[in-house]
């Protein structure tokens, strides 16, 4: 929200324009509804297989959703999907299990020879690494005059993240929650999260916002450290 979206009005004349209004009455509330969610389901400093399944579900739910709204459009000039399409999508697929792999290696290694705990590496490096894809497609999206992707690619992103990124794990292995993310980087995202909400209103995120939302990005990051 404050990397991806702070960057986007930043560059863009006039801001970004929110776009539809489904955007504003549908995934802006399955947003908000996802981080509150997540911080009450973290709030003893783990995850159960219940409150998994139940973000699980969610999960299943935004999918669904999403399907139901594409299949209603009207446009019938979609492109269609070739078998190149599908091979890309299957390599980079096995590109990001790859990556993934040495990524954790990395973190490990890094958290050993700086003596700084792997989560606070994870909320910074791997976070910004993460989102540098996310970045990149926004931002062409922006300057394509296609500002409702870029909104559109940050709220999916995050509902995703809570949902998915946080149940499947945990299907395989325990979570436990370390306390600094609980004090401080959690209530920060559901913050961050309404905040982008109120914005919303306004029906565009102005320039200044978007400096704005970079100067707390710059906030969050050090605070980290």
């Amino acid at each position: 929200i404050l990397l991806i979206l702070g960057v986007v009005a930043a560059i863009s004349k006039g801001g970004i324009r929110m776009g539809s209004q489904m955007i504003m009455e549908i995934d802006m509330p399955l947003l908000v509804i996802s981080s509150f969610l997540l911080f009450f389901c973290l709030q003893d400093a783990s995850l159960s297989i219940f409150e998994a399944i139940l973000l699980f579900i969610a999960l299943i739910v935004f999918l669904v959703n999403s399907m139901r709204t594409d299949s209603n459009s009207d446009d019938q000039d979609l492109p269609k999907a070739s078998a190149k399409n599908y091979l890309m999508i299957l390599v980079g697929a096995i590109g990001v299990a790859v990556g993934a792999h040495y990524t954790m290696h990395g973190i490990e290694k890094l958290s050993e020879l700086a003596s700084i705990p792997s989560e606070i590496i994870a909320l910074s490096l791997v976070a910004l690494g993460t989102s540098l894809p996310e970045l990149v497609v926004s931002v062409n999206a922006a300057r394509k005059g296609k500002s409702e992707m870029a909104i559109g690619n940050v709220i999916g992103s995050n509902i995703f993240n809570t949902y998915a990124v946080m149940a499947i794990p945990r299907f395989v292995s325990d979570l436990k929650i370390p306390a600094n993310i609980l004090e401080f980087s959690l209530p920060f995202m559901v913050g961050v999260t309404v905040m982008f909400a109120i914005i919303s209103t306004l029906n565009k995120i102005p320039r200044a916002s978007g400096f704005m939302l970079l100067i707390l990005y710059a906030f969050f990051m050090l605070s980290l450290f």
